[in-house]
């Protein structure tokens, strides 16, 4: 089953080890060896030479930080990446909103296109809708994150951002029509769809076995789950149910994600105990911020 998975999925490497990271490693605080890494690797078919190289290329662009003891070499999550990480994969889905919008007006701000382009990316990566050049629209209460990235782009002062509310009365449907105008609600629907229909036949498989399945299955399962969760998640913008079409996907692969990632859990923990060493020696027990995730996970025994 997890073979089959590992077959059927065309990630990088660096998309593998970076998910190593920031799923696993960093609930369990401080620096693993390379070593476990390259070992870890090599269920997804990755070589060590390919391994070692995206965990360099991960350091280069300040996504990891190393530490040398004598010929050892040890690798951790920065805060700033590890941040970015939690906030865009296990968040619950967003139900409550007070039906205020916010606009950003990027037009009167004489941005170089070159400007432009870069701070139209890093918007949209984080979950802004664009209605049209150079005027943005998000329904997250969360536009502290908006902020910050034009504080960034030290722009700030030169972007203005307006709040704004439906006039009373108006037609639901033509607000769902500025969503699907703003955002491609459809592609990510799409890719939520193919998400169930690849993880939910190992949901059943697993609901049915009274056995479980090994640790390092169970952590295979796991990195491509969230993987390939992560991918869409990053790409959806976690807009109010109110706003979003009938039945909408995204809270399906939400709850699935969930159920399976805690059946795999004990499994793909013990995995890791066996494999990971760390600069302090044998993995430490995971942090409380791992039962945090999806809004609260049970605390299962770990396999030995």
């Amino acid at each position: 089953m997890a073979a089959g998975l590992v077959k059927a999925h065309k990630f990088s490497p660096k998309a593998i080890v970076s998910t190593l990271f920031g799923d696993m490693i960093v609930s369990h605080g401080g620096s693993v060896w390379l070593g476990s890494l390259v070992e870890a690797a090599k269920l997804f078919g990755i070589k060590e030479a390919h391994a070692r190289t995206s965990v360099l290329r991960l350091s280069y662009e300040g996504w990891l930080h190393g530490v040398r003891v004598g010929k050892l070499s040890y690798y951790g999550m920065t805060e700033e990446s590890l941040r970015d990480y939690v906030a865009s994969v296990y968040g619950t889905p967003n139900d409550s909103w007070n039906g205020e919008w916010f606009i950003l007006f990027t037009g009167t701000s004489d941005l170089p296109k070159p400007v432009y382009v870069k701070l139209r990316q890093a918007l949209v990566w984080e979950g802004v809708g664009q209605l049209a050049p150079h005027v943005f629209v998000s329904a997250s209460p969360h536009i502290n994150r908006v902020s910050k990235i034009l504080d960034e782009f030290d722009l700030i002062d030169r972007v203005q951002i307006l709040t704004a509310r439906p006039l009373e009365g108006k037609d639901p449907d033509h607000i769902r029509k500025m969503v699907r105008a703003a955002w491609d609600i459809g592609d990510i629907e799409q890719k939520y769809h193919r998400f169930l229909e690849r993880y939910r036949p190992i949901k059943q498989v697993l609901d049915r076995s009274d056995d479980g399945i090994d640790p390092e299955s169970s952590f295979v399962i796991r990195l491509l789950l969230i993987l390939e969760y992560r991918l869409i998640a990053l790409r959806d913008p976690h807009l109010p149910s109110k706003l979003l079409p009938n039945a909408w996907s995204g809270h399906s692969a939400f709850t699935l994600c969930k159920s399976l990632y805690q059946q795999v859990l004990p499994g793909s923990e013990a995995y890791l105990a066996s494999t990971m060493r760390t600069l302090d020696g044998p993995f430490k027990p995971a942090g409380p911020t791992l039962w945090s995730r999806f809004g609260g996970l049970s605390e299962a025994p770990v396999r030995s």
